[in-house]
């Protein structure tokens, strides 16, 4: 009888001891946030809408083609259009297929109370044995039968390996690489749109035949309705590679009724032959206490803090840099010769102010994605769409306080801090500080002429989520200081 005992005690130990060798607490809620940030992607409509805006870029492709001779850039975006037409129309189709394992994976309970499933009835066992015979016995024996439903309830033995099927057809789809692959494909049909929009389009309206290219026409005219869909799913995928990995560490989905069950079975059996004697429990539970460290932001001694406005002057630009930094993503509105600078022309106020935030309207966008925050740069075309500079005392992405934009010098040199400033594009918000919000990455630095109160500005600043996840944002501020 003891022996029964025991063995009650062990699976009670196994049930409460698995989401910690699993490590459930840290990986389900990867889990749950990846079916929230897919859910939008996930349905028949908007897959359908994706595969469309593939057909109407290769049907202006395929209509552009003449005019390849006397534009190299349309040229080379139509060379480049083949390969990239048949990877997105293969990845649509590869999700496209699975919209109904999602459904099965997101009707699951929540992925946050997995790691509770074990280790709430683990106690319950461990509580109940301590009880007469006859109560244990009742207890004991409805719990396990309870552990044997579960998965019947929930349907896991339909929808479990649905779960499964999802997760290795997204293998090679939810990887850093993949992602890297697509955010290029993303610059390339930009560049490509933007010698349509730019250069082609104009052409074939001054000689009077542009209704003779409905396929371009539609191109340009679909741009904004591509950016806005196009972005947030590339976004999505970025976002969630952390995310697709956690559960991929986890057991294989159809395994999971089983852990319920094979315990229900073995508890419910056992239950029969408790002893009358009651005896003592020897197991204490365990307590884990989660320490959360909060980072301070240091304050800095500064020699002479300059408190006024940087004015942004001619030479200011924006550049990025494609993950790893060897190439830079091409702006085909950029008024450069240079289509990788975007240069930058000062906004309602001046330019960049210290010592307070200059903070966007509400709503920050219009209806096309375009920011309106205009009071440090002009809003400036970026691939269609205009963005727009705000300093504000909460980072919209990462939720974390700020602090006021500070820049001091020491000589000739400066040095800064400016986690408060965001680049707004396409109604997303992409955080551009140096040091990121919570301390992490260099200050801003720069050169500074007491006589004349000329400056230079430079810092790079990694994107982190959103369709340019991995990239770096390249900055230089030049002109006088008020």
């Amino acid at each position: 009888m003891h022996r029964m005992r025991a063995a009650l005690a062990v699976i009670a130990i196994g049930l409460i001891a698995a989401p910690f060798a699993f490590r459930m607490f840290d990986r389900a809620p990867h889990g749950a946030q990846m079916i929230d940030d897919f859910k939008p992607y996930m349905t028949t409509q908007r897959l359908d809408g994706y595969a469309q805006h593939i057909a109407d870029i290769d049907a202006g492709v395929r209509e552009g083609r003449p005019f390849t001779e006397g534009h190299p850039t349309f040229a080379q975006f139509a060379r480049d259009w083949s390969p990239i037409d048949r990877d997105m129309s293969d990845l649509i189709t590869r999700i496209r297929a699975n919209v109904g394992n999602y459904e099965a994976v997101a009707a699951l309970p929540r992925f946050t109370l997995f790691p509770w499933f074990f280790v709430i009835p683990g106690l319950l066992i461990l509580g109940l044995l301590a009880l007469p015979r006859r109560g244990a016995r009742i207890a004991l024996v409805a719990l396990g039968i309870g552990l044997v439903l579960a998965p019947a309830v929930f349907q896991m033995f339909t929808r479990a390996p649905k779960g499964g099927h999802m997760m290795r057809a997204f293998e090679t789809i939810e990887t850093r690489a993949k992602v890297e692959q697509i955010q290029g494909y993303f610059g390339t049909i930009a560049t490509g749109q933007g010698a349509v929009r730019l250069e082609i389009l104009p052409e074939l309206r001054r000689r009077g035949i542009a209704d003779r290219y409905p396929a371009l026409t539609r191109l340009d005219e679909r741009w904004v309705p591509i950016l806005n869909d196009l972005t947030p799913m590339i976004g999505a995928m970025s976002d969630n590679v952390d995310n697709y990995a956690a559960v991929r560490a986890l057991p294989p989905f159809p395994l999971f009724p089983w852990f319920f069950v094979l315990p229900g079975l073995l508890v419910a059996g056992l239950a029969l032959r408790i002893p009358e004697r009651r005896q003592r429990t020897m197991i204490r539970r365990t307590v884990t206490v989660a320490v959360l460290m909060a980072a301070a932001l240091p304050a800095t001694a500064v020699a002479q803090p300059l408190r006024g406005t940087f004015r942004i002057g001619s030479g200011s630009y924006f550049r990025m840099a494609f993950p790893g930094g060897k190439k830079y993503f091409t702006n085909p509105d950029s008024s450069a010769r240079n289509k990788t600078i975007t240069p930058l022309r000062a906004g309602r106020q001046g330019g960049l102010r210290t010592g307070g935030f200059q903070e966007h309207p509400r709503p920050a966008f219009d209806r096309r994605g375009n920011s309106l925050a205009d009071a440090i740069i002009r809003p400036v075309a970026f691939a269609g769409i205009r963005f727009g500079l705000a300093t504000l005392p909460r980072d919209p992405q990462s939720k974390h306080g700020t602090g006021r934009p500070a820049i001091s010098r020491r000589g000739r040199t400066l040095s800064g801090r400016l986690a408060a400033i965001t680049a707004e594009w396409n109604n997303q918000y992409f955080n551009q500080g140096s040091p990121k919000p919570g301390g992490a990455g260099a200050q801003v630095h720069g050169r500074y002429d007491p006589r004349t109160h000329r400056y230079v500005l430079e810092w790079r600043s990694p994107i982190k989520g959103g369709p340019f996840d991995g990239f770096t944002g390249l900055w230089h501020l030049q002109g006088v200081f008020r």
